[in-house]
């Protein structure tokens, strides 16, 4: 390594502290927990409980929303990451390595106990990655998430009550992404975009899906005055909005008829498009976007033997300072993916899967220090700012890896934000430079080459960059602080417009899912609902659901009291009782906390 790129204490310790003050209270700041993530978590988790009367599939959040290294501003929430885990899992041995780039694998079918169709199957005995990448549409592994993720995804205008948002898809390798735009509710949306994806009203559809359903008429009128009671109760517009998203989708899911669905849920047959003009964009001012992201993955059987030799090379380390024995313990239980993702040298887009390390990544996050993290955020703010043009080439992924590697060898001491912490961060740049002059950066938890797709002459555009910010990390730095804001304006493009139509379409074809696994028992879905809602009202509506965008944390008690009078409401309806007196008891007792919440109520204005 060139002696020029060496980090020194004279060149990576800023003289004026009180600027490097600012910028770690703007990154500390910008990674904040908002309550939007603890409501994607949630939200998560009631896909995930509804699911589970029916099978083993999940929805987890994961990604830098629940590491808590996410950089947002007020216009951009950044990425939420989804995971949608089938219920079937994947044996180690049916894993076929490539020895170059042992991270990325092939699915032996013939070591499978679970049986895919012959379209599914490659070359006789591999399993074709579209299992994964189109699981709404082969449906196998994903008998329920199939079903709901269309509907949860299809996009949308729908109007809260102090703006609209706006919800397309997009393209991603590996899955789909949604953004979300917030737009003024004074703005009006041009009528070419209107005449593919209609406004919707959240609660009104939920409404309407309740009524068109199989339900008993107790249990839609129930439903019903559920969300007239929510509707006047929640002061969150965003949270409102994303909660009947929830609840109508799993509804929604459970319908067989294009004539049973709301109106604005049925195929769009309008056909605005025409052969000229597919250049043209439409551009549409927002107040704030987000994204999420959803990918579809595989879980691997048990403890498999990567984690294992992962922490046999961690203990043969002399000196290791980072991670503590305890988070090896922990990683090495954590459960590992297959993803869908062409390998990153001769891919073969068909049959290629990618080993995710989801959990044990979120484990290392937990067992950073403050200032470690820190450091982190830093390496984000300049790959965000001034190497952004070569984002796409070194990702966050590849940052974080090389991080992982050097807090290993680093003395957590030399990340105090009050002294040091530019010398540890020059240590992670000298790193990264030295890891592209090779073109060799090996993946934190198996011996894989994450460079091995960089050209020679990109890697050294890259380091020249690198070698700037190790000799002035003030002026580089500045890139990203110092960012002046840009007109927020979103571009929708023809073909955005033609995949919302192709995500209509699928919508419908999605089927029945639901109603096919509950068709011989009635109460599996009946169920499935009342446990889901149940879960809604303790955590949304007894905590959370009543936090105002302007006071995080804070809650108020009379929707609170709401929440458990609704809660008790719904278990009183599901209750098995043995007699008559017992139900009467329950009832009195019912109405004797009605009449307690209608008084407090009362008594607070």
């Amino acid at each position: 390594m060139a002696e020029s790129s060496q980090p020194t204490l004279q060149s990576l310790h800023m003289d004026k502290t009180k600027l490097s003050k600012s910028y770690i209270k703007t990154l500390e700041d910008q990674s904040k927990p908002v309550p939007n993530d603890n409501r994607q978590e949630r939200y998560c988790k009631y896909i995930t409980k509804f699911a589970s009367h029916f099978g083993n599939e999940r929805v987890i959040l994961t990604g830098s929303t629940i590491k808590r290294l996410r950089l947002r501003s007020h216009k951009d929430e950044g990425d939420f990451d989804y995971l949608i885990i089938s219920g079937i899992t994947i044996p180690e041995d049916a894993l076929e390595q490539r020895k170059d780039l042992p991270c990325f694998v092939h699915i032996r079918t013939d070591k499978l106990k679970t049986s895919f169709s012959k379209s599914l199957i490659v070359d006789g005995k591999y399993l074709h990655s579209k299992v994964l990448k189109e699981f709404e549409v082969t449906k196998e592994g994903f008998p329920i998430t199939s079903g709901l993720k269309p509907i949860l995804t299809a996009p949308k205008i729908s109007k809260g009550r102090h703006s609209k948002h706006l919800e397309i898809n997009l393209e991603a390798k590996p899955g789909t992404s949604q953004i979300h735009y917030s737009i003024r509710k004074t703005d009006d949306l041009d009528p070419e975009i209107l005449s593919v994806i209609d406004e919707e009203d959240d609660a009104g559809n939920f409404q309407s899906a309740v009524r068109s359903s199989n339900l008993s008429t107790d249990m839609k009128d129930i439903l019903c005055n559920l969300v007239r009671k929510l509707v006047g109760t929640v002061t969150i517009d965003t949270a409102l909005s994303m909660l009947f998203q929830t609840l109508s989708g799993l509804l929604i899911s459970t319908t067989s008829s294009e004539n049973s669905m709301p109106p604005s849920k049925r195929i769009c047959k309008r056909e605005s498009e025409t052969d000229s003009d597919h250049e043209k964009v439409y551009r549409v001012p927002y107040l704030y976007k987000s994204s999420k992201d959803f990918i579809a993955a595989f879980p691997l059987v048990g403890n498999p033997s990567y984690l294992e030799n992962w922490k046999q090379r961690m203990m043969s380390r002399k000196g290791l300072f980072w991670p503590k024995q305890d988070t090896i313990e922990n990683i090495c239980n954590a459960e590992v993916y297959v993803v869908a993702k062409p390998a990153i040298v001769d891919p073969n887009s068909s049959i290629d899967f990618c080993l995710g390390f989801n959990q044990a990544e979120h484990i290392l996050a937990k067992s950073f220090s403050p200032d470690q993290k820190l450091c982190l955020l830093l390496l984000k703010s300049l790959q965000k700012g001034f190497l952004e043009c070569y984002s796409d080439t070194l990702t966050t992924f590849h940052w974080n890896n090389a991080f992982y590697h050097k807090c290993g060898e680093i003395d957590p001491a030399l990340f105090d934000r009050h002294s040091t912490i530019l010398v540890a961060l020059g240590n992670v740049l000298t790193y990264m430079a030295e890891c592209l002059e090779k073109r060799y950066l090996q993946h934190y938890f198996i011996e894989s080459n994450l460079l091995a797709h960089i050209s020679k002459e990109k890697a050294n555009e890259i380091v020249a960059k690198i070698k700037e910010i190790i000799q002035d990390p003030e002026r580089t730095m500045e890139v990203y602080f110092e960012k002046k804001p840009t007109d927020q304006i979103c571009l929708i493009s023809k073909k955005d417009l033609k995949r919302a139509k192709e995500s209509w379409n699928q919508l419908h074809q999605a089927g029945n899912i639901i109603g096919t696994w509950s068709a011989n028992d009635d109460s599996t879905l009946q169920n499935a609902l009342l446990d889901t809602l149940q879960l809604v009202l303790k955590t949304d509506f007894q905590g959370e659901g009543s936090v105002s965008e302007d006071s995080p944390g804070t809650s108020t008690s009379g929707e609170s009291q709401i929440g458990q009078l609704l809660g008790e409401g719904l278990r009183y309806y599901t209750a098995n009782f043995s007699n008559r007196q017992e139900r009467k008891r329950a009832e009195e007792n019912l109405i004797s906390k009605a009449v307690v919440t209608v008084f407090s109520s009362i008594l607070r204005k």
